[in-house]
């Protein structure tokens, strides 16, 4: 589901560094706003745009800056895993000291520092830093890996943290000694670990100096990153479990709801970063959260792209966040006698938000990788939402995709065999299906793919309809794995066969052309190209419906043509 803004009439009347929810987000003529060659930004001597010589314009304060900003919008990852892990070692150690949960609109460290911060939003000089940062993340990027959103949102972060003036007494809190040698950075783990810390973006202290403090000492904000699918699966969970307030206590951490493991989660990194406040955070979904003693302080819902009547994650909110996690960091070290922090924390997995092209390059490698496995695998572990797993075992190769053209294909066929075993797809989402057949997009990995079942394997019933499918698609294409891959057609990773049932594995080419109702005109020429070419390599197709076309963006392709 794809979460766009919703810009809020903007407010006219200067803007002065109050509490967040009093900024509201720009209209939609300055959602994009160049801020290098706006008014804002004009250097001393310029003239406004009228001719006016009444003066250079003022510069903004950073609290007005962030007032008329907006978060940089990605499209959600389409039928993501909501499945989670068991709880490690570590959460069950934490758990048993785990007690409370409490929504609280204040949080502690928001307003024990509000006069620091206020003045800090009443700076101009850190202005034109924080600019630069937040145009290097207004590049639209359309995510299909989950890092990738963390890249977006750890731009966004650092940008903000730019916001925070570096190597200047005046500006820090004066608990932090030798400031002038200071940073702040981001570091990005996306899952990555330090010292047994399992965190996605963590803001840390850095100096020039590098032997006075632990490094797991130097956290002051975790962001754990979530796809918005699996926040939403726990939503309503959280809400129960915010509401009874209590934590439940069990031998047995399996036994607890996702909901409640993500909660203990948030606690356990808390604690074990040494750091108060996490703030957990999808696509669009925000939770504030700080960890004091026992329990854990909950704020939220708040939402990046809000609807009507729902509390805004507003970039000047996350600033405020920052700057009192910050400020907060070093008032608790000073009261318990630390020095300042001086070693960043370096994942051994991981690295700053990443540049689109090693994204790009990230993702061609992961999918050519992914593809390979399905293409190779002796089974599938097909995994549903609510655990169960089913086993099919390989009962035909591959007929198309990358993988089956290459030379050297035979050879990896072999070695994937016996090399990769079973190949586990999580599926989440069901799609439409026939009388006799049904289907499912699922994961593997960081790529879509589509199963196609027997609709009354849970009858326990002998038809095989999948299976008499394939059948006809081994008859009807070339038997030229490049010719008939180069048709637009799905790759077709294999026929598998269980217990029950027969699973046909494809990759997911899309929705159908009617979803597109603004190109339909030019889709429906391309069905038509699809259809001739198809027709030109000797393809008989038996339905031409528009349901049958698909679109991914990119390529049009024709599916259940036989």
């Amino acid at each position: 589901m794809r979460h766009q803004g919703q810009p809020k009439p903007h407010r006219t009347s200067s803007v002065a560094p109050y509490p967040p929810s009093t900024f509201l987000p720009p209209p939609p003529h300055q959602a994009n706003l160049n801020l290098p060659t706006s008014p804002y930004l004009r250097h001393a001597g310029s003239r406004s745009g009228s001719g006016s010589s009444s003066g250079p314009a003022p510069l903004p304060t950073l609290a007005q800056w962030l007032s008329v900003q907006t978060w940089e919008d990605t499209d959600e990852k389409q039928g993501a895993n909501t499945s989670q892990k068991s709880p490690s070692m570590k959460e069950e150690h934490h758990y048993q000291f785990f007690n409370r949960v409490e929504r609280k609109a204040n949080l502690p460290f928001l307003t024990e520092h509000q006069g620091w911060v206020d003045n800090l939003l009443a700076r101009t000089d850190t202005v034109p830093l924080v600019t630069m940062r937040w145009n290097d993340c207004r590049r639209r990027i359309r995510y299909r890996l989950e890092s990738e959103l963390e890249g977006v949102i750890s731009k966004a972060w650092d940008a903000l943290n730019g916001g925070i003036p570096p190597a200047a007494d005046n500006v820090y809190p004066p608990t932090i000694r030798n400031a002038q040698f200071k940073q702040r950075t981001i570091i990005s783990g996306w899952g990555g670990a330090h010292k047994g810390i399992k965190f996605d973006i963590a803001a840390i202290f850095q100096t020039t100096m590098s032997n006075e403090v632990d490094p797991e000492d130097t956290v002051y904000l975790l962001v754990e990153v979530k796809t918005e699918s699996a926040i939403r699966a726990k939503l309503q969970g959280l809400e129960a479990r915010i509401q009874n307030s209590v934590m439940p206590h069990t031998h047995d951490l399996s036994t607890l709801t996702p909901a409640d493991k993500v909660l203990v989660q948030v606690f356990t990194q808390a604690q074990l970063a040494h750091c108060e406040v996490v703030v957990l955070m999808g696509h669009n979904t925000v939770y504030v959260c700080q960890a004091v003693q026992a329990e854990l302080f909950i704020h939220g819902p708040l939402y990046r792209y809000p609807e009507p009547g729902q509390p805004a994650f507003t970039p000047l909110y996350a600033m405020r966040v920052m700057a009192s996690a910050f400020y907060h960091r070093a008032w608790v070290m000073h009261t318990q006698g630390q020095r300042a922090p001086t070693i960043a924390p370096t994942p051994t997995h991981g690295w700053v938000a990443t540049p689109a092209v090693l994204t790009g390059l990230k993702r061609a490698l992961s999918s050519v990788w992914d593809e390979l496995r399905l293409a190779t695998c002796r089974s599938l572990r097909v995994q549903s939402d609510d655990g169960r797993i089913v086993v099919y075992h390989r009962s035909e190769p591959a007929l198309t995709g990358r993988a089956v053209c290459w030379p050297l294909f035979p050879l990896l066929q072999w070695i994937g065999y016996r090399l990769f075993g079973a190949v586990t797809i999580r599926v989440g989402e069901s799609l439409d299906g026939g009388d006799l057949t049904f289907a499912w997009r699922g994961t593997v990995g960081a790529t879509s793919v589509v199963i196609k079942t027997d609709v009354w394997h849970i009858d326990d019933a002998t038809e095989r309809e999948v299976a008499k499918e394939w059948e006809r698609l081994a008859m009807a294409l070339p038997r030229d794995a490049r010719v008939a891959s180069a048709l637009p057609i799905p790759a077709y990773y294999g026929l598998f066969v269980g217990e029950r049932a027969s699973i046909i594995v494809m990759s997911d080419c899309g929705e159908p052309i009617n979803d597109f109702p603004d190109q339909l005109e030019s889709l429906r020429e391309a069905q038509t190209e699809a259809l001739a070419a198809r027709e030109s390599a000797g393809v008989e197709v038996h339905d031409v419906a528009e349901r049958n076309t698909v679109f991914d963006g990119t390529t049009v392709r024709i599916i259940d043509f036989v």
